[in-house]
């Protein structure tokens, strides 16, 4: 099994992002981690050329989506409101499977970075623990809360057909009209219902990347100040003279020090990988709720309806919180940072070490104590406060529209 960056000590971040590397090429992405997945090089050039095939029918689908707009005039308010919804909500949702693979190498080196280099000097097992049951425990509660919804849309079209006699829709496409009850029309909703499940298990793969890179680089905060917290226990090892400890606190800084800069390399590129992607579930975000507000106001107000209607809001609040809560965790846990170096244990230092190591304090504290925030696209702050923010607004938009 070939590796991109040589070889490497495994631990249980590796493991973690190498299992879900696998999941997410068996779900139609790329291969994001730092070595080859242990699968055949066949079974992994026919996958990716079917892949590729698929993606030319999602491609279709969302084409089709729009041409539904000039194809299907008999729509009741719901199926209106629904076409709207999908037909722009879907071409943004593709398009982070778009960006995660134009940025591949790049994820590959922030994986390299995050979960192998800066490793190999301090990790705190138990901060590593915590850290990949929160990815994971976010990452399911993503993938139940969205394929809950996409359940309660396929149950919502089920009990239109046993009830009323109607057509099986769910996603509105071009063809065929959705009055049209014959067999083969029946056949074709069916294989469009299944074609948008792939469609959206390519979005969750997107969802899970970009969740658990953002729950790793906040817990790289945390690992940071728990090695500064460390250098404290040089000065309590009595074995060694005062001036072999001022050395190996010296030194240890300087390791510090350089982890930091690296955290700080991990964080810009971390906003470069995720940045389109955040701008584009806040628009998603606003739009989706709006129209889902605005459906409730307008259309019948059946079981399924609400069903759908609900779990589609809920799972799209909770899905664009795990990105921004994330993300404001990462600017949380930096906050902590210049604390951590200051209560590092630079006083105990003596002579001219103290001299010296006062200075990197001084530089190194200036350094941490400049916020770090995640932007969308450079200019939208992604944080707990804006995650309101979205939220209230989208209400405020559906108050000014109705």
């Amino acid at each position: 099994m070939g590796t991109f960056y040589g070889a490497y000590q495994p631990n249980p971040s590796t493991r973690y992002f190498a299992k879900m590397c696998h999941i997410i090429f068996i779900w139609g992405m790329p291969n994001f981690w730092i070595e080859d997945l242990s699968l055949s090089r066949v079974f992994t050039t026919v996958y990716s050329y079917f892949s590729r095939s698929v993606s030319v029918v999602l491609y279709s689908f969302v084409i089709l989506e729009w041409a539904a707009f000039f194809t299907q005039p008999s729509l009741s308010e719901k199926q209106s409101s629904d076409r709207l919804l999908f037909t722009f909500s879907h071409p943004l949702l593709f398009s982070y499977t778009i960006v995660m693979t134009h940025n591949q190498e790049k994820i590959r080196d922030l994986l390299f970075r995050l979960t192998v280099s800066l490793k190999n000097d301090y990790n705190d097992d138990e901060i590593e623990n915590h850290m990949i049951k929160k990815a994971k425990l976010y990452c399911i509660g993503c993938l139940g809360m969205c394929s809950m919804a996409m359940i309660m849309y396929g149950f919502d079209g089920a009990m239109q057909y046993m009830k009323t006699g109607a057509s099986f829709t769910t996603v509105i496409t071009a063809w065929p009209d959705v009055n049209d009850l014959r067999p083969i029309p029946h056949m074709f909703r069916i294989a469009t219902f299944i074609v948008w499940w792939i469609f959206m298990i390519r979005v969750f793969s997107a969802f899970l990347l970009v969740i658990s890179l953002n729950v790793c680089l906040s817990h790289q905060y945390i690992n940071l100040c728990s090695y500064f917290a460390t250098l404290n226990a040089i000065f309590e090892d009595f074995k060694l003279t005062q001036n072999e400890m001022d050395d190996k606190y010296e030194e240890g800084f300087k390791i510090g020090i350089k982890q930091h800069a690296e955290t700080i390399w991990c964080t810009r590129r971390n906003q470069e990988v995720c940045s389109a992607i955040f701008v584009g579930q806040i628009l998603v975000n606003v739009q989706v709720l709006v129209l889902l507000l605005s459906q409730m106001v307008d259309s019948e107000k059946t079981l399924g309806t609400l069903l759908s209607a609900a779990t589609t809001a809920v799972s799209l609040l909770v899905s664009t919180g795990f990105f921004m809560w994330n993300a404001g965790d990462v600017t949380v846990e930096a906050s902590k940072l210049a604390t951590a170096i200051y209560c590092s244990g630079w006083e105990n230092c003596s002579r001219r070490c103290a001299v010296r190591v006062r200075k990197l304090l001084v530089l190194a504290m200036m350094q941490a104590q400049k916020p770090v925030i995640i932007r969308g696209l450079g200019v939208i702050e992604i944080s707990y406060q804006s995650y309101l923010s979205i939220v209230k607004s989208s209400y405020s938009v559906f108050s000014v529209l109705y």
